[in-house]
């Protein structure tokens, strides 16, 4: 099953937008930045066979998804070179707003990740006394999933990995467009690491200064 969802960026609404989310970032309207066109979103599940009993949930998934985005959601690009910030993402009388910093477009696969992540804060739904670093844990696993699905990541990584070469992820990274650390946190959600293999990739990148 096919389904496809409208993300309006269009310049006129992100205006709009930007004057509901004026409140809390107290920011001019000529400081934003959009593209004029349409985005499509794609959805593929198992309807028959095997694999069927893991698309018993779209219903009720594609059901939210459509609401969290029945009237768009408007994406605000911010010049801003505070490097500590990203993006963000927020509810306004014009419907959900994305907005995403400018300096990302130094790094693309961290912008999308970015962009991803404030749509995982939009279209999923927290049960009630979820906290903070919770919701962000399972926001970051949306996003993984996202970027990375899972049957053409596992094909791409292969499985119960101990040793791989930088060559290796950097092809991955330029299949998927997702960062090499976002590769590597999904490949621990699905098992295809240990988290002594994760932990060591930590370290040793952390010491060469990666961040994509």
């Amino acid at each position: 099953m096919s389904n496809q969802f409208e993300v309006d960026n269009g310049r006129r609404n992100v205006v709009k937008a930007l004057g509901g989310l004026a409140a809390g970032t107290l920011l001019p309207a000529p400081w934003v930045h959009a593209a004029p066109n349409t985005i499509k979103i794609g959805y593929v599940s198992p309807q028959t066979g095997p694999l069927a009993v893991f698309a018993e949930p779209d219903a009720f998934t594609l059901g939210e998804m459509k609401k969290a985005l029945a009237g768009g959601i408007k994406v605000l690009e911010l010049p801003d070179e505070d490097r500590d910030f990203d993006g963000l993402s927020a509810a306004t009388d014009v419907g959900p707003v994305i907005v995403v910093a400018t300096h990302l477009d130094q790094n693309l696969p961290r912008k999308r990740m970015t962009e991803v992540h404030e749509l995982g804060h939009i279209v999923t739904s927290m049960a009630a006394g979820v906290d903070e670093k919770t919701e962000e844990k399972l926001v970051a696993a949306f996003a993984g999933a996202f970027l990375l699905p899972r049957e053409s990541f596992v094909e791409a990584f292969g499985q119960h990995r101990e040793k791989f070469t930088v060559a290796e992820l950097v092809a991955i990274k330029a299949r998927f467009g997702a960062s090499i650390l976002a590769i590597m946190r999904r490949a621990l959600s699905l098992k295809l690491i240990t988290e002594r293999t994760y932990k060591g990739f930590c370290v040793r990148t952390s010491k060469l200064g990666w961040r994509s």
